[in-house]
């Protein structure tokens, strides 16, 4: 395990708009709407009229989101302040590979029919991962909450860093 300072706070947003402003603060967002699922970039969010969870992130912090009666409930997850915290991350791999980048988006697909849109540039024929940071309660040794860190292609290229 290891130990990094890191900070939660609730918000609650009563309307769109003031989460349309909310995410501006971020590189990345996981959008979670009625109709489908999208990794953009926060400049790329066009509508959020179907929504009902997003995960909004740079390297050092997370948004998370979900549509409760109407209202935008969740938290604000900081590293790099607040309490000592011990955390465990892991890279969980992305189904697919890259088969074009379009200088903005690299687009993955597996042979069973998924596809994945991702708001990075993947070389062809490679795959791309997520790394996810859970954190550990030690009183009751319990992960109680998880955020996005990063999404990178294979072999460590950047999030967001065309090659």
């Amino acid at each position: 395990m290891n130990t990094i300072k890191t900070s939660k706070k609730a918000v609650v947003y009563e309307d769109l708009q003031a989460v349309f402003e909310a995410i501006k603060a971020y590189d990345f967002v996981l959008l979670m709407q009625t109709d489908k699922v999208e990794y953009l970039h926060v400049a790329d969010v066009a509508d959020l009229k179907r929504l009902t969870e997003l995960r909004a992130h740079t390297k050092e912090e997370e948004l998370h989101l979900v549509k409760v009666d109407g209202l935008f409930i969740g938290r604000v997850r900081r590293d790099g302040e607040g309490e000592e915290t011990e955390y465990m991350d892991e890279k969980q791999c992305l189904w697919g590979t890259a088969k074009s980048f379009d200088g903005t988006y690299s687009f993955l697909h597996e042979d069973r029919g998924i596809s994945l849109r991702l708001p990075i540039c993947v070389p062809n024929g490679t795959g791309a991962y997520m790394t996810i940071r859970s954190y550990l309660d030690k009183e009751d040794f319990i992960f109680t909450d998880y955020r996005i860190v990063n999404i990178e292609a294979e072999g460590g290229a950047l999030g967001g860093q065309a090659e």
